[in-house]
């Protein structure tokens, strides 16, 4: 299984979807293929991805079940939707599209380019509830987080290791390639910093015990 096709699989049993940033709307094709979903809504900041997202759903005599936006995050969507995907993003854009003003899905389907932490952080603070999360090795590692908009504490060994994704397997792999990381890094730090990544070494040691 690839990024596209684990993406496209946790959107099963939505009715609509809204793919912001659907670049070449790759994810939307693939759930509509498998009739994990009933219709789409692509959207992208720029004008070519759409084009050649609309020649991708063309080729797949979808047209009817698409329709795609060029606009930004939330803005100008008036159809309804039940699902909302925000993938391929770094984490600032992420925030900057969950805090403009929206309808709320059932569920988003996050992935953060980098700045994980920083990104579960951030949903805590804001209402929003990491109820599953995926990983997947496909080239390099993707991490997939389904959100609901509802309360929720993490603790920092949530923020760090996913409060779902730390009860997976699939993880022990990611988990020890951050654990040396930082293993490389803590001699060269003092001060908070130093003890910050102690901290998280002996959170990862632990964790990756609890996995095998």
């Amino acid at each position: 299984m690839n990024r596209i096709k684990l993406i496209a699989s946790m959107l099963k049993g939505a009715n609509t979807v809204l793919d912001i940033g659907t670049d070449h709307g790759l994810v939307i094709i693939e759930a509509l293929k498998n009739n994990y979903i009933k219709k789409a809504i692509g959207t992208d900041l720029r004008e070519e991805p759409l084009k050649m997202a609309l020649k991708n759903i063309e080729r797949y005599n979808l047209v009817d079940k698409v329709q795609l936006i060029q606009t930004d995050g939330f803005k100008n969507i008036n159809a309804d939707y039940d699902v909302v995907v925000i993938t391929g993003l770094g984490f600032m854009s992420i925030k900057r599209i969950l805090s403009m003003p929206h309808k709320k899905p059932n569920y988003y389907i996050l992935g953060a380019q980098h700045q994980l932490e920083a990104l579960r952080e951030f949903l805590a603070a804001n209402n929003f509830k990491i109820i599953d999360e995926n990983i997947i090795y496909d080239k390099k590692v993707y991490i997939f987080l389904k959100v609901v908009a509802e309360n929720q504490q993490l603790s920092y060994e949530d923020v760090i290791l996913g409060p779902v994704l730390k009860t997976k397997k699939a993880a022990k792999k990611y988990y020890q390639k951050k654990l040396q990381e930082l293993k490389k890094t803590v001699d060269f730090l003092t001060g908070e910093k130093k003890e910050e990544v102690k901290k998280k070494i002996n959170i990862y040691k632990k964790t990756i015990a609890t996995l095998n």
